[in-house]
């Protein structure tokens, strides 16, 4: 009887936990049991014991219960299986990988299945930047076909109202198709879009609003993440994960933000906050396919920044011999980077799954990225805040920032006239020991309309720092640059896969290229004003229409208060000091 009452307990004390999950995966999502095995462990297992030891205690029981006792975690297995099939009426699905490259991508091949199925399913080549590398110039490039002095972006500290010319988004809202972007750059304040519509700005976003509002949560999930370093959060964790779980937090995401929020402080600081970035990928994941989901819209768009992210700070593992660092050393820590792009796949994969057969999907990425070259002594590079405040004395506008050990400087006035005075004032910051100019500059090769600067010397003695540059120390010019490993370069991916390509075509696209690819993808010309065209391989171009600038004219945005741009981004991924 004991064994009876034991086996009686642990089946009923499985059931409110499968009831609940059974609820959640019913109601909400039905992608919520992703991971079987240790929500079972959670839901039902452990409640399930505490059950046993009661029935053990009562004695009574039922003697089927024992073989019953298994129901529950079939159950589960059972819900993660349920079948998921195509969005209706999805017609374009982007997906930006921000930073990935086909030269990282083709020697992992092996574990980045969906990467190469592209090669054989649809057209596949690079996608070539031009201009300063600066994502959010280069996002809202890719989205309006048209440069920085005509769509109006110039730098990191920019709001989507100061775009001048209609996006993608903002085109095909105006047709009457519900557009759906997630975490696309410079969509902040995000505008208001029709129907089953949504915007979640991109990581510049000072401030959590969102369209429609009840997905601010995700927004204040990444706040928080800022809070450390200098922000403050607006709500607590344990609310905004219940908002999540609403909008379609699966159960890994959820059973590994507490992981990484409880025992994974105890890792090293670089190895959580590589965690860290993966995780808010899978969270946007999780809300955009509930969104899509819950919404059907037209066109949608993901942008995953963690390849980028840990780009600039753990290229070292990824190619661990160009830093000095022993193959032992390397397998210990792994490879972050490598499970970043093994993630994207994962998310890749799921996206071809939500589209139907008639809905066409492109792949992209603003850039690309290498190691930076390995040096001896400091690393140093000139600090943004000091030649920011100095250059904007002597230029007039200006927006600077660092990619890598390099500033750039796009200048946003008389290009000619705001070169000559930074050439003036750059000749007078000298050293006082030997008298020699601190930067180098040029013009920008790819873009006259940008300034670059580098020290003469990128590395130098500790003790040097301490050495009187017009009367300040050395350290107020450059700053160490121990942390990053990786740079940006011109060359990201393209990939097309939908009615009209031919698998296995090779196709190569410029940044200016791939609006009008979009637009041909739902059957719109081009605006005339557009610098690129659809290149042959792909599908049929509708060629030029009409100006869509009245697509732009109608946009409203959410209204938002007075917010500081906010910094800590920035300063984590290093292309600001302060």
């Amino acid at each position: 009887m004991t064994f009876r009452g034991a086996a009686t307990g642990f089946l009923v004390g499985q059931l409110p936990g499968l009831a609940a999950v059974a609820l959640i995966a019913g109601v909400v999502d039905p992608s919520f049991v992703d991971a079987p095995g240790s929500l079972w462990l959670v839901a039902c297992l452990l409640p399930g014991l505490v059950g046993a030891g009661i029935g053990a205690r009562l004695g009574r029981g039922h003697r089927a219960a024992a073989p019953l006792s298994v129901v529950p975690a079939l159950a589960l297995a059972a819900l993660s299986a349920w079948p998921r099939g195509p969005i209706p009426g999805l017609k374009l699905l982007v997906f930006g990988v921000d930073g990935a490259t086909w030269e990282q991508i083709d020697p992992m091949r092996a574990d980045l299945p969906a990467f190469t199925a592209l090669h054989d399913d649809g057209a596949t080549g690079t996608m070539t930047a031009s201009g300063p590398l600066f994502s959010p110039l280069l996002w809202t490039a890719l989205a309006t076909g048209r440069p920085r002095e005509e769509h109006g972006v110039y730098g990191f500290h920019t709001r989507a109202d100061d775009v001048r010319v209609p996006t993608v988004w903002d085109i095909a809202d105006a047709q009457g198709l519900a557009v759906g972007t997630m975490k696309w750059l410079v969509t902040w304040p995000p505008p208001e879009r029709g129907g089953a519509g949504f915007v979640v700005p991109g990581w510049t976003a000072p401030s959590p609003e969102t369209f429609p509002e009840d997905l601010a949560f995700l927004k204040q999930l990444e706040l928080g993440h800022r809070a450390r370093l200098g922000e403050r959060p607006d709500r607590g964790s344990v609310s905004l994960a219940v908002d999540g779980l609403r909008h379609g937090f699966r159960w890994s995401t959820l059973r590994d933000a507490v992981y990484w929020q409880t025992i994974g402080r105890l890792a090293a600081e670089d190895v959580r906050q590589a965690a860290l970035h993966r995780l808010r990928a899978r969270m946007d994941r999780d809300v955009f396919v509930y969104e899509l989901r819950r919404g059907n819209p037209a066109v949608a768009a993901l942008v995953d920044y963690t390849t980028d992210a840990l780009g600039h700070h753990a290229w070292r593992w990824h190619e661990p011999a160009k830093f000095g660092i022993d193959a032992a050393t390397a397998r210990a820590h792994g490879d972050p980077l490598h499970d970043a792009y093994v993630d994207a796949d994962g998310i890749l994969a799921e996206l071809r799954t939500l589209l139907p057969p008639e809905g066409r999907l492109v792949v992209v990425s603003d850039h690309g990225f290498e190691a930076l070259p390995a040096t001896t002594g400091v690393r140093v590079g000139p600090r943004t805040d000091t030649l920011d405040t100095a250059l904007r004395g002597t230029m007039g506008a200006v927006e600077v920032a660092r990619t890598g050990a390099r500033v750039t400087v796009v200048m946003r006035e008389d290009a000619e006239v705001q070169a000559l005075a930074a050439d003036q004032y750059l000749a007078t910051v000298v050293r006082s020991d030997t008298g020699e100019r601190l930067f180098r500059w040029a013009r920008d090769p790819d873009d006259p309309g940008a300034l670059v600067i580098d020290l003469l010397a990128p590395t130098i003695p500790e003790e040097a720092l301490n050495v009187d540059v017009l009367g300040r120390p050395l350290s107020d010019w450059v700053r160490q640059l121990p942390d990053q490993s990786g740079d940006h370069t011109p060359r990201g991916l393209f990939a097309a896969v939908g009615p009209g390509v031919a698998p296995g075509t090779v196709v190569d696209v410029g940044l200016y290229d791939v609006a009008p690819v979009l637009l041909a993808a739902l059957g719109l010309p081009r605006d005339p004003a557009m610098r690129g065209t659809v290149p042959a391989g792909l599908w049929p171009d509708p060629g030029t229409g009409p100006s869509w600038q009245p697509a732009r004219d109608r946009v409203r945005f959410v209204p938002v208060g007075d917010e500081d741009a906010g910094n800590a981004m920035l300063r984590e991924l290093g292309y600001v000091d302060r």
